[in-house]
């Protein structure tokens, strides 16, 4: 399927298209959905962060290393089985909601096919390297937890197109905590590594039986093999595909390539500094899952109708992350310390670049999803080749050069500083792919105003040095007074939002 058909199933749908009454309604399920998954993103948010800042100080820098490479390792093996189909479904099953039952069976089994010979190929990569015994288990016990992650994903993008988040909502609420209870009840009592992806695996397969359930009364989904249909799938599904491969893979390669270079330890220092940008990347997921069902029936609209809701999620996305991301690169020392304690100091510079690049990780995020709903699914699909590339290239070289040249910790500040020249890069050629339409350039009144607030930020951040620590939680407060009083954001937005959030709507 071309992208001109992808306008064109999507204009022949059920859903009526020009009219201001249906795209209120739409904005308000959305934001309504967006409402509801973020609340349920902050519980997982903060059992997984919990858990992920309690293991460093548990484990120490090297067994916590061995546990994060074992993990990123298997990802980017298993990763090749997501397809690119939740990209496909969040766009078609919006419109679409029958369809789903014509080619997820045929997905299924294709995973399953190829979960079963990416794990060998992974087991024998790491006999090759010289790995024991118990990374292989590890390796493979985050096999197969990745596996039945990437089937949930893909279970919870029918719901989100379907728009009943509701039930997906606690799902993954009380799995996500019955999860941190297990690996930390396991840990305190003595128990050896492999309880974390133990854990992990049990938690995704409660979460698959109950999305499984879900599914089938909300969309009536069957599993059947439907050869014709599930090919038809993938061949459309090819730009997403290649576009999630190459940006997950040069978004965990680093990690595997430090265990591979620099060992274990390095790569726990740099494991500590992921998780604090992670946690700060809890936006992404809604990104993804509410805005591109919500933006695609914008663009059946109008492509006015587009344009305004990409401009207005970029306001909001701004206003969210940019303080985030400077609080990190300000006080991460201080954070460090606090969460993990002094043997990780090393961590500090990593997460100092590392919190730079998130502005542009989320920029890409909104910058991709615009150009699909342009018709540029190719477009986007090979800036992330080109990335997939270069980054590796860069941190091939640059965690070397951090290594011999910066001490402990250089590793992974070698390979944030890959991440961030990555992430410049995909930015810059996605805005010039945008043309007339680049929400950087419509929004650029907006931007220079918000780094404004940022600089007024950084000055009261210096002025409160005697407060210590505490001078985070004062900047974080000033945040909000700060963008409207240069006009980041305003009033109107602030009060827009929030009716919209609890509004009844459909």
């Amino acid at each position: 399927m071309t992208a001109g058909g992808d306008k064109a199933a999507a204009g022949s749908s059920a859903v009526p298209v020009g009219g201001h009454e249906q795209s209120s309604a739409d904005t308000h399920r959305a934001i309504r959905n967006a409402g509801i998954l973020t609340v349920s993103l902050l519980g997982t948010w903060s059992v997984a962060l919990a858990v992920r800042l309690l293991l460093p100080r548990l484990l120490g820098p090297t067994a916590f290393g061995a546990l994060h490479f074992a993990d990123y390792f298997a990802q980017g093996f298993l990763i090749v089985t997501a397809l690119g189909v939740d990209t496909y479904i969040r766009k078609e099953v919006a419109t679409r909601p029958g369809h789903a039952s014509d080619f997820f069976g045929g997905v299924l089994v294709l995973r399953l096919l190829m979960g079963v010979a990416l794990s060998g190929l992974m087991l024998l990569v790491l006999y090759v390297t010289g790995r024991g015994p118990e990374m292989k288990t590890l390796a493979l016990l985050y096999a197969a937890a990745h596996f039945l992650l990437t089937l949930n994903h893909s279970l919870g993008a029918l719901l989100q197109a379907r728009g009943t988040v509701t039930g997906l909502a606690v799902v993954n609420v009380v799995t996500k905590a019955g999860w941190g209870a297990s690996v930390i009840a396991g840990l305190m009592v003595g128990a050896p590594l492999w309880i974390v992806p133990a854990a992990f695996i049990a938690a995704e397969l409660a979460k698959t039986f109950a999305l499984s359930v879900l599914s089938r009364r909300h969309l009536s989904l069957r599993l059947s093999f439907d050869r014709t249909a599930t090919t038809a799938v993938m061949v459309a599904s090819l730009p997403f595909f290649l576009n999630i491969l190459a940006q997950t893979l040069y978004d965990k390669i680093d990690v595997s390539m430090i265990g591979i270079l620099a060992g274990n330890t390095e790569a726990g220092y740099y494991g500590a500094a992921t998780i604090l940008t992670a946690s700060a990347l809890m936006l992404t997921p809604i990104i993804s899952s509410v805005l591109l069902p919500h933006s695609s029936l914008a663009a059946a609209r109008s492509p006015e109708d587009l344009q305004e809701v990409m401009e207005g999620a970029l306001r909001v996305t701004l206003t969210i992350i940019l303080p985030v991301a400077f609080l990190l690169i300000l006080g991460a020392d201080i954070w460090v310390e606090f969460l993990f304690g002094t043997e990780f100091a090393p961590s500090v510079t990593a997460l100092q670049v590392r919190a730079t690049s998130l502005v542009l990780t989320y920029l890409a995020t909104l910058s991709a999803i615009h150009l699909f709903q342009l018709g540029r699914l190719w477009t986007v699909t090979l800036i992330s080749l080109a990335a997939l590339v270069f980054n590796p290239t860069m941190n091939y070289f640059l965690i070397q050069v951090g290594m011999r040249h910066l001490g402990a910790g250089g590793a992974g500040s070698g390979a944030a500083i890959a991440s961030l020249c990555s992430e410049v890069m995909v930015v810059s050629l996605m805005q010039l792919a945008a043309g007339r339409r680049s929400i950087v350039r419509t929004t650029a009144g907006r931007i220079l105003r918000s780094a404004t607030a940022l600089v007024g930020l950084v000055c009261l951040f210096l002025v409160l040095e005697p407060l210590g620590p505490f001078r985070l939680l004062a900047c974080a407060a000033a945040w909000i007074p700060l963008s409207i009083v240069t006009r980041a954001i305003n009033t109107d937005d602030i009060s827009v939002f929030i009716s919209a959030v609890f509004k009844r709507g459909r």
